[in-house]
């Protein structure tokens, strides 16, 4: 999850990311590789938006 990682360091400089954990077979990933997913979420970190009022998501 390097990717992830390093999104998830440039998106909030200052702070340290120290673990994330995921239980998943890293083999096979409903099709997808591990890295594909290590880059989705990357992208997803990358574009995602501050909540103003979380209390909206239900």
């Amino acid at each position: 999850m390097e990717k992830l990682f390093a999104a998830l360091q440039e998106k909030h400089p200052g702070y340290e990311v120290r673990d994330i954990k995921f239980i998943m077979n890293v083999d096979d990933i409903d099709g997808q590789k591990a890295s594909d997913v290590d880059a989705n979420m990357a992208n997803i970190v990358k574009h995602a938006e501050i909540l103003e009022d979380a209390s909206t998501l239900g």
